[in-house]
């Protein structure tokens, strides 16, 4: 289904798609006071491509890894690129843990340590 603007015209995300966005940054400890940050960062880069940098994660909490699963399912839907950049040895160990790390595999880009 397609999205429609503020007069009811559709709207093709794909042409808008492309983002000259710097890639969003998951840093540190990404618990649950992290989450409300990390959802307004995904609603503000909603309609585009997403890069999501994950070198810097030590910590992957459940909420955020929920608002990440809940994006790839959005972004996928839309049929817009979601690339997870640099995952850190504990982003994908913490993704492995939580039982969501085949959910993030296709996103994960190929140049990262899987």
């Amino acid at each position: 289904m397609m999205r429609q603007d503020e007069k009811g015209d559709p709207v093709d995300d794909k042409e808008n798609a492309k983002s000259d966005a710097a890639p969003l940054e998951l840093r540190g400890l990404c618990e649950a006071d992290a989450a409300e940050r990390l959802r307004d960062e995904l609603i503000a880069r909603t309609g585009a491509d997403l890069e999501i940098d994950g070198a810097e994660v030590e910590i992957l909490g459940a909420l955020n890894a929920q608002l990440l699963a809940a994006a790839a399912k959005t972004w996928t839907e839309a049929a817009l690129a979601l690339r997870i950049l640099n995952p850190s040895e504990a982003l994908l160990g913490d993704l492995k843990l939580l039982g969501l790390f085949d959910v993030f595999t296709p996103h994960i880009t190929e140049d990262s340590p899987a």
